[in-house]
């Protein structure tokens, strides 16, 4: 459900929209941003900010198309086998991306 109401938000802003970004979507970001400034040694904000948008969103596309997902890879759904094989791919990327950037 959550993922629905941020999709459809994402698509059609509201003014519930700025409850879901500086409630959730502004801190994830921030974090990320600052854990890239981190372990880059670079703080050009800007650069990690992007960074961070693009690691969260490796994980957001799993939501957001499932359904493709789902039909690429012949599933019927999510099993909790598949959920651990998505976890484990997002995070060797996501230690990939730090470890380049170190």
């Amino acid at each position: 459900r959550v993922a629905r109401i941020i999709l459809h938000e994402q698509l059609y802003p509201s003014s519930a929209y700025d409850l879901i970004f500086t409630g959730f979507m502004e801190p994830l970001i921030e974090a990320f941003t600052t854990l890239i400034i981190t372990v880059s040694g670079n703080p050009q904000r800007r650069t990690a900010k992007l960074r961070a948008i693009a690691v969260i969103g490796q994980v957001f596309v799993f939501r957001m198309a499932r359904e493709t997902i789902v039909r690429s890879l012949d599933m019927e759904g999510y099993s909790s086998k598949e959920m651990e094989e998505i976890r484990q791919v997002v995070l060797d990327h996501t230690k990939s991306i730090l470890n380049s950037l170190a």
